[in-house]
């Protein structure tokens, strides 16, 4: 048992530390960067970071405070990237259940599929406020690239050990795995 509180108390402290680091390049990093008209969400990763290490209250709670940092540090709509992500962190805590111990490149996959999405929605809205001009280019010129910008930049935050590794996966067993492919050959009684 006291095992369990030190690697819950890792995690957290792990967290923090991951969370700092994407608030202060949130903040001073990416608005400066625009690679193919898209910037890097440090918000998103930071949702997803939440959602992985498996605390759906804290995953909510991080959806709106990194959301709500978000409008506050861009020249944007307040309060829409808040919803959005609290939104969809609470979306994605439902739906990435089985993945909380899962491989970094299938974590990596869903960080860019929720990043895509709500990069599009987020463009949507600004379509729909005036802020963007046309819809290809919110789209095809702000979304798609932001989208794929922050799906890479999530890769060393995932591989970093923020996120709980655990060897449990898809075992008919339901254990930890051994590394074994196959079922070791037995020989039959005659």
């Amino acid at each position: 048992m006291s095992m369990d509180l030190h690697e819950q108390g890792m995690s957290s402290r792990t967290f923090v530390i991951a969370a700092i680091v994407c608030v202060l390049l949130q903040a001073g990093l990416a608005p400066q960067i625009s690679i193919a008209g898209g910037r890097v969400n440090f918000m998103i990763i930071l949702v997803c970071l939440s959602v992985f290490s498996g605390d759906p209250t804290r995953a909510v709670v991080c959806g709106f405070c990194s959301g709500l940092f978000y409008d506050l540090s861009a020249a944007v709509p307040v309060g829409v990237m808040s919803l959005l992500l609290t939104v969809g962190s609470f979306a994605l805590v439902h739906s990435a259940v089985g993945q909380t111990g899962g491989t970094p490149s299938a974590r990596g996959i869903t960080v860019g599929a929720f990043a895509l999405v709500i990069n599009v929605i987020y463009s949507i809205i600004l379509l729909f406020m005036g802020l963007e001009t046309s819809f290809v280019v919110a789209i095809f010129g702000h979304a798609l690239p932001s989208s794929i910008l922050t799906g890479l930049v999530a890769i060393p935050f995932l591989m970093s050990g923020v996120v709980p590794q655990s060897g449990y996966g898809f075992s008919a067993r339901g254990g930890r795995q051994t590394g074994m492919r196959f079922k070791p050959k037995t020989r039959k009684l005659k």
